[in-house]
């Protein structure tokens, strides 16, 4: 079994060998006293077709933002209390989304074509196709359908673009979450990521998405 590894996008790690660790290494080659891994299953859900119509009791309002700029900086500040890695997404050609009720930012999320991967190790995907993380609703503001309603909105805005294949990974524990996906379209799959919290280095993953979603080899 091959795993990934990843602390910091932007940083070099150093393995307990001594030596910068890239992104294949086992499991069985790390001091397991000392990491004591803790692990969770995020299970890949992908839509085929158009997604579904979803209706909001409130209307909402959609930004898509492909560079960084002090609107967004703001409304991430607002929605999540900071920007985290945002700066650094971006960089990759990453697109955030905000979604506003009121002008009010309420919630947000994220979408790469052509790769998979937030933050950590990433893999290709063919040309056509996306992958969306990092949803986020404000809690004052969860139980209105923004989720769904934004599962929505970016899903037409990647078809706009011309992906013809979307995935996200939701974790098994978050059923909430997984409601607002299939009812924006999305289908549940038996493919999943495994991920392990590191106590001082960081997170190792396992697994990957459909193999439709993967370049021929």
């Amino acid at each position: 079994m091959i795993w990934e590894y990843a602390r910091n996008p932007c940083d070099p790690v150093i393995g307990p060998d001594g030596r910068a660790m890239t992104e294949s290494n086992t499991l069985a080659s790390l001091p397991s006293r000392r990491f004591r891994p803790l692990w969770h299953d995020e299970r890949f859900f992908v839509l085929e077709g158009e997604p579904a119509e979803v209706i909001v009791p409130n209307p909402l309002t959609f930004e898509r933002h492909a560079t960084w700029s002090s609107e967004l900086d703001a409304a991430l500040r607002v929605i999540r209390g900071d920007v985290g890695n945002a700066e650094h997404r971006l960089s990759r050609g990453h697109t955030c989304f905000v979604i506003r009720h009121n002008e009010e930012p309420v919630g947000c999320g994220w979408a790469s074509i052509g790769e998979w991967g937030g933050d950590g190790p990433s893999k290709s995907l063919t040309d056509d196709a996306a992958f969306v993380y990092d949803g986020f609703t404000r809690p004052d503001h969860r139980g209105k359908r923004i989720a769904p309603a934004r599962q929505m909105h970016v899903a037409r805005a990647l078809r706009a673009d011309g992906c013809t294949r979307i995935c996200t990974t939701i974790r098994d524990d978050n059923v909430a979450s997984q409601k607002a996906a299939m009812r924006a379209g999305y289908r549940r799959t038996d493919h999943f990521v495994r991920v392990y919290r590191m106590r001082i280095m960081g997170w190792l993953q396992s697994g990957g998405p459909p193999p439709e979603f993967l370049p021929p080899a």
